[in-house]
């Protein structure tokens, strides 16, 4: 059926149609969510990218854990392109910490080419390993050496033995 638009429309009609239009966004966004828009308040969105130019400090008041983060892979990741992917400070206590309590690594460093793991101490042992049943520190290698000493000014390497029978130097 052909319109014909020469036929002027009564003021009736158009206030009809224009509240049959009304009526019909009304009712279709009843029937579906509003978009919800989180963060811009200054809040962390969870599960989205958040970005800032500034770090972001989390204080706690009292004593205990400040920030806790739980996953199936990993608790918590962290990356630079510049710098530590994870740094951690205290005055004194432990700076960074890992635990396994079921027969896993507590801690594990790897490097592609550089050391997996670095200590560095101005008065103290570097790195310092201790074991009730097992070995204190383990080194190996399957092409080079496993564990090597060096010092400017003393001896590189120091084995002890506290054994009445045992061998050591």
């Amino acid at each position: 059926m052909a319109t014909d638009t020469l036929i002027p429309r009564s003021r009736r009609a158009l206030l009809a149609a224009s509240l049959g239009g009304l009526a019909a966004t009304v009712s279709g966004a009843l029937g579906r969510p509003g978009v919800v828009r989180a963060g811009v308040d200054g809040d962390v969105v969870l599960g989205q990218d958040n970005f800032t130019a500034t770090t972001t400090t989390i204080y706690r008041s009292g004593d205990g854990i400040g920030l806790a983060a739980f996953g199936s892979v990993a608790g918590l990741n962290g990356y630079s392109s510049h710098g530590s992917g994870v740094s951690g400070e205290t005055s004194t206590g432990i700076g960074a910490r890992g635990e396994s309590t079921s027969g896993g690594i507590g801690v594990h460093g790897q490097s592609d080419s550089g050391a997996g793991v670095d200590g560095l101490s101005t008065s103290g042992a570097g790195v310092h390993g201790v074991s009730t049943s097992g070995i204190g520190v383990d080194g190996s290698s399957s092409s080079s050496i496993g564990v090597q000493g060096v010092s400017g000014s003393f001896v590189g390497v120091v084995g002890v033995c506290n054994a009445v029978l045992g061998i050591g130097v």
